[in-house]
């Protein structure tokens, strides 16, 4: 981070080093991230259940980090025992959240109940139905005050390739499903149910697409960016080269960031104070 460190308000980082970016970045806001990963639910495996680091107490005074963040598995068509026990545990970092005063980033994350087709074109568009719905049920259940979130870390609840405006450029390619004011009016619905501020992560769009979802979200209401690949990826590509890496990071990752901290401070902010450019590592 060190080409890209005065153009970010915080990171989201593992465990392990979360003290290395306490030591080498202060003033950087850091939210520890403490999902480990899923289980599948016992009764029907298709289902995710969301597993924890272990210890975060311990972690938490180890590494003292501004916040946590927990990507929680959540389809509103799951059965009643799967939503009940990930709210739960939602709640429960909420609550660690609140003992610790820390920050509490939530990460609702959808996914594909056929795991064998996921990223399949088939998919895709299954994806860009029935997106709108999903996100915008998450941000309705894990703004609720229980949860005691700080900030939402979303989907956006679109594809952009699927619109009638966007189906046509070189990122997109598919026959279009819904116009950019439907995109819009959803954007709007989720900024006006929340008391709290949401962001949106890349959700695998390119820089292209990520920029559009952006600028859309901000204005109608959202208030910036937790994403990883929309600003890392040309790095990842020159990965194991040390020297090429810090060359794309100083040059065209650093244009990335400018370029969606840009979309950001032209942005309005009905609920929030503060404007996330948050990486994700």
């Amino acid at each position: 981070m060190d080409g890209v460190f005065d153009l970010l308000s915080g990171v989201i980082v593992d465990a392990p080093l979360a003290a290395l970016t306490r030591d080498n970045y202060p003033g950087l806001k850091r939210f520890l991230k403490v999902e480990s990963g899923w289980r599948p639910w016992t009764t029907e495996p298709k289902w995710r259940l969301t597993t924890l680091l272990k210890s975060i107490h311990d972690w938490v005074e180890r590494t003292r980090p501004d916040g946590l963040k927990l990507m929680i598995y959540f389809r509103p068509d799951a059965p009643h025992d799967v939503r009940s026990h990930q709210a739960a545990l939602a709640a429960a970092v909420g609550e660690i959240s609140m003992e610790q005063g820390l920050e509490y980033c939530l990460e609702p994350c959808n996914y594909s109940l056929g795991a064998s087709d996921f990223g399949s074109p088939d998919a895709d568009r299954v994806n860009a139905l029935e997106r709108p719905e999903v996100v915008i049920a998450q941000a309705h259940e894990f703004g609720r005050r229980e949860y005691h979130a700080n900030v939402l870390k979303l989907d956006f609840p679109a594809d952009l390739r699927y619109t009638s405006e966007f189906h046509r450029r070189s990122w997109s390619r598919q026959s279009a499903l819904y116009g950019l004011a439907h995109v819009r009016s959803w954007c709007r619905e989720i900024s006006d149910s929340l008391s709290i501020p949401w962001t949106i992560m890349s959700s695998g769009a390119s820089r292209s697409e990520f920029v559009e979802c952006l600028r859309i979200s901000m204005a109608e209401g959202g208030s910036g960016y937790m994403c990883g690949q929309a600003i890392w990826s040309d790095a990842l590509k020159v990965f194991g080269d040390a020297e090429a890496v810090t060359g794309v990071v100083a040059t065209t990752v650093r244009e990335n960031l400018k370029s969606l901290n840009q979309v950001v401070s032209n942005g309005t902010f009905p609920r929030a104070a503060e404007q996330f450019g948050v990486a994700c590592e």
